[in-house]
């Protein structure tokens, strides 16, 4: 991966694949940003509802609750993480279908195989810059939702 500014953040990682997770987990801590991991849809949306994340990876082929189906939950939630970026992880053969997730209420589609620089790139315009000096807080990106209509 070329040289890129750190990011700040806590990202919640909703993937049933243990071999993406690790790769998924290696490119967030290069990233400079701390994450958590699920591996189905429903633990994904109990934990947006009862932890702080600044940004969601869910996969869109998860188990129990189809990437969709927990975007549609999460979204539903009468709080502030209801507006969370959502970025979809997408198997290479789903691509077409990137707009049916953009109109559930994903904000963005990698595709799978993942690498570092789309990743980096799909995620970069919802974190902050981490402060060279600073650690982060869990939660701390500033990230502010605009309001879904």
């Amino acid at each position: 991966m070329p040289q890129q500014d750190k990011l700040a953040g806590h990202v919640l990682v909703a993937e049933d694949n243990a071999v993406n997770r690790v790769l998924i987990g290696t490119y967030l801590n290069e990233f400079g940003l701390s994450h958590e991991m699920v591996s189905t849809g429903s633990a994904a949306v109990m934990s947006v509802a009862t932890k702080g994340y600044d940004l969601v990876l869910l996969d869109t082929m998860i188990a129990d609750l189809d990437g969709i189906e927990t975007t549609r939950r999460i979204r539903a939630m009468h709080m502030p993480s209801a507006e969370l970026p959502i970025v979809a992880l997408v198997a290479q053969a789903k691509k077409q279908h990137c707009a049916t997730y953009l109109a559930a209420g994903m904000d963005v589609c990698v595709t799978k195989p993942i690498s570092a620089g789309e990743l980096y790139a799909a995620l970069a315009p919802f974190l902050t810059r981490a402060q060279p000096s600073e650690p982060h807080a869990v939660g701390s990106s500033g990230f502010r939702p605009a309001t879904r209509s």
